[in-house]
């Protein structure tokens, strides 16, 4: 296993070295290539939701019901893991890699986790549920501000259009001017 660990690491030394060669003795030829405007885009708006998204998670916009989620969420997560960490005896039952679950747990491998263990899993569970919430509000949120910012481009757009087209009468013609 050494070898094929060794063999691993040399191919991504020898990988290394050769990319860094030709980005350096070819670096014009790269720098010349054109950007795929559609990936680019895509990159763009996701730069861009995950900026917004950072501005709803901000801690002092978020509001109360949505900080309760996370609040409970990171309680219940603590609670399953001191839980589980400090009574770990009382939690699950022992058991042994030697053992038969038909002979040990009688025949159960729910036997396993003993009443303490069930309600730090549940602790568990809720914990993702609360965190689950509060990333689905914070995703439906950011699509929310997202969408407000493109109709308010769009009408400052618009006006901007319009208020050319006025102060240029030869415009009329390619600005729909239909009063709103």
């Amino acid at each position: 296993m050494a070898i094929t660990g060794g063999v691993q690491f040399g191919s991504m030394v020898v990988a290394a070295y050769f990319l860094e060669k030709v980005t350096t003795s070819r670096a014009d030829e790269l720098a010349n290539l054109p950007y795929d405007e559609e990936v680019k885009a895509a990159e763009d708006a996701a730069a861009h939701e995950k900026e917004v998204y950072t501005r709803v998670t901000q801690w002092d916009v978020v509001p109360a019901l949505a900080k309760t989620f996370l609040i409970l969420s990171v309680s219940t997560m603590v609670i399953s893991c001191y839980t589980v960490q400090l009574f770990s005896a009382d939690c699950f039952a022992d058991y042994e890699l030697t053992f038969t679950i038909g002979e040990h747990l009688d025949g159960n491998v729910l036997n396993l986790v003993l009443p303490l263990g069930w309600i730090a899993i549940i602790l568990f569970i809720a914990s993702c549920i609360f965190l689950l919430i509060f990333v689905s509000w914070a995703k439906r949120k950011t699509k929310e501000v997202i969408k407000e910012e493109k109709s308010t481009m769009l009408a400052t757009s618009h006006e901007k259009d319009k208020t050319e087209a006025n102060a240029n009468p030869a415009m009329e013609n390619t600005v729909d001017s239909s009063p709103s």
